[in-house]
């Protein structure tokens, strides 16, 4: 990406730089492998545990009933 960014004019090359920049802070301060590694916590199977990824519908019934 610096290298593309470098064949750029002065202005956009700047523009550039300065994301390339932020990319590299973000990517680094979501890097997983900074932290400990272990495996996740294990959730309680429940009803309600599908709840936040069925998109409005009801872990317990159909619409319309």
């Amino acid at each position: 990406m610096k290298s593309a960014a470098d064949a750029l004019d002065d202005e956009a090359k700047a523009a550039a730089h300065e994301w390339i920049e932020w990319a590299a802070r973000y990517a680094e301060a979501i890097d997983p492998l900074k932290q400990a590694l272990r495996m996740p916590a294990d959730l309680e199977p429940t009803a309600e545990a599908p709840g936040p990824f069925m998109g409005g519908w009801s872990p317990h019934r159909p619409r319309g009933w």
